[in-house]
C-alpha cells in the first residue's frame, strides 16, 4: 500500500510540472498503470519525454521493452551523458525494479 501511494505521488508530481494539460492527462494513465504494476513501453516513453524533452529524438528512436517491473532499453545514443540520463531516468520511475541497458553510444 505504501509503495502504491509513493508511486502515485511521484507521478502526480511529474504531472504538476507539466506545461500542457494533455501531458497531465497522460500522467494520470501512467499513475494508474504504475499503481497496478503494469508499466508499458508507451508509459515509460511518455515519462521520459516529459522529464527530458531535450532528448526527444533519442527517446523516440530507442526501443523500450517491458516485462513486469523490468525495462530493457535498446538503440543507439549520440553520447554517454544522454545514455546515463535516460537509464537513470527509467530507474527513477515508480514500478521499475530493474533496467537492462542495451543502449550503444555512437562513435564520433
Amino acid at each position: 500500500m505504501e509503495r502504491k501511494v509513493i508511486a502515485m505521488f511521484a507521478v502526480l508530481a511529474l504531472a504538476a510540472c507539466s506545461k500542457e494539460q494533455s501531458q497531465s492527462a497522460g500522467s494520470a494513465t501512467t499513475t494508474a498503470a504504475t499503481a497496478q504494476g503494469q508499466l508499458g513501453a508507451d508509459q515509460i516513453r511518455h515519462v521520459l519525454l516529459q522529464s527530458y524533452p531535450q532528448a526527444a529524438p533519442a527517446i523516440n528512436a530507442m526501443q523500450i521493452e517491458t516485462s513486469g517491473k523490468k525495462v530493457t532499453l535498446r538503440g543507439n545514443i549520440n553520447d554517454e551523458a544522454t545514455k546515463k540520463m535516460l537509464v537513470d531516468g527509467v530507474k527513477q520511475i515508480p514500478g521499475v525494479d530493474k533496467v537492462n541497458d542495451e543502449l550503444k553510444v555512437l562513435a564520433k
